[in-house]
Order: C-alpha cells, then structure tokens, then sequence
C-alpha cells in the first residue's frame, strides 16, 4: 500500500477549530500558539513551527515526520534539548492520530514511542534547518590545496571547499576527545593528526549545499565536479547519500 500524501489544503485544516459535543473547544492552532508563548518563541519561529506541523502531521512514514519536525526545532535553538519541546510533540501526537500496520491489523502509536523517536532524531540531526552548513569552516587566506592549481576554477574551489571541511572534521574529532579530558588543542596537534589519512574522519557534504556555496545554479554539475576529484582521487566517498543523509567523504590531499 503506497503512503498517501496530503495536499496543502488538506493539511492547512489540521489547525482548524475543532467541535465537541456541539461546543467550541481549544483549536490545535490555538493551543500551538499558546505553546509557542510559553517558550517565549519570536512571530517567525512559531510560524516556523507551525509549518513544520502542517507539513508532517498526517505524512507517513511518521518516523521520517519527526525526523524532519527536529530539524525545525533545532534550527529554532541549537543549543536547547529535546525535552524542552516535548509540549510540542504532544500536541503533535495528537494531531496525528498515528497508526502502525502489520497487515490488516492497525495499533496506535503511543505518545512515549513518538517522543522516544524524537530524541533518537535529535541525535541524528547534523543540519538544523536554517542553519548555514558552511559558516565558519572555509578558511581565510590559506589559497587552493596545491594537488587542484592545475584545475578549472570551480573544481579549485570545490577542492577548497572539501579540504577545509576535512580539516574541521579532524579538529572538532580531537576537541571532542580532549574536552573529555578537559585538555584544550592547539593547531600543531591538528596538523600531525591529520598526516594519517587512514584515520581522518568523513565530513558530510550535498551538491547542494556546495552550490550554494559556490553560487552555481545547477548542483548537478557541482555533483559532476565533485565526481571528478572522486576519480583523481582526492576524495573518497565513505558512504553514499541517503534520503535523510548526504553522501559521506574524506579528503585526501594535504591539509
């Protein structure tokens, strides 16, 4: 049975005032602004969210749902947990009215299994929406990766774009380790780590979010570029792309 998708007038109803026994109850869309209050959160954000509600209440499969409802609540607040939301997600659930089939036979789900997934999402999530995946990572002033001078200057870039995102994967694996020890890193241990390509940690890069980047329109061609440092072998793909999950690499040029 194929998973039925809701159109936007569909979806727009769920935060419709609802009726009981003849009398106006509390809307979803009533109660959700009321919840948005509470967490003190801006006229962009609560719009944001209920966004997000109209977009996954009734789209299946509902695990995929809450993945992309915790990307959206992060996004809101990178540095809040996942039971902060968890008001939220009960009006969610409830929205929802979700269901798990094993042939004829339909069991609801309960609110403790969509919030036990909304926290093994929150753990999965590398790229909170709204977030700009590369702010913070392209180096200044550090110039093309010396194997890439000979390239066009989009493949220079792209090459650029890679080693640098290599390089914060290699430091941010060796201040998670050291802040375990509550030791600090200096650049020098940095370098030497990353002389052993072996045990260099992939980074996550879309052909997207490199155009994007780069201000290609097209990232099929960016994901052309990407192939061609593939077969020159200065990347290695480590895992391929999912449909929640873009392709893994590991740069292996010098850093």
């Amino acid at each position: 049975m194929k998973n039925k998708s809701f159109s936007a007038t569909e979806t727009e109803s769920i935060l419709s005032v609802e009726e009981s026994s003849g009398s106006q109850v509390l809307s979803l869309s009533a109660s959700l602004s009321l919840c948005c209050k509470e967490l003190s959160l801006s006229d962009s954000s609560a719009g944001a969210v209920a966004a997000a509600f109209n977009a996954t209440c009734r789209s299946r499969p509902w695990k995929k749902a809450i993945f992309h409802l915790a990307r959206v609540l992060q996004g809101l607040r990178p540095d809040a947990p996942p039971e902060v939301y968890r008001e939220l997600l009960r009006l969610w659930h409830q929205a929802s009215k979700l269901e798990e089939r094993q042939g004829d036979k339909a069991t609801a789900v309960s609110f403790a299994e969509c919030y036990g997934e909304l926290r093994l999402c929150w753990e999965k999530v590398n790229m909170p929406q709204g977030a700009k995946p590369l702010a913070g990572i392209i180096r200044a002033g550090i110039g093309v990766p010396s194997e890439a001078v000979d390239y066009e200057e989009d493949v220079q870039r792209l090459a650029m774009i890679c080693r640098d995102l290599q390089w914060n994967a290699v430091k941010r694996a060796l201040e998670q380790s050291a802040a375990e020890q509550n030791q600090t890193v200096d650049e020098g241990e940095i370098r030497r780590a990353a002389r052993d390509i072996a045990v260099r940690p992939e980074f996550f890069l879309s052909c997207r979010t490199a155009a994007a980047e780069m201000g290609i329109a097209d990232h099929v061609k960016v994901w052309r570029l990407m192939n061609f440092l593939w077969a020159e072998r200065l990347l290695e793909r480590v895992t391929k792309a999912t449909k929640m999950r873009a392709t893994r690499w590991r740069w292996l040029g010098n850093l």
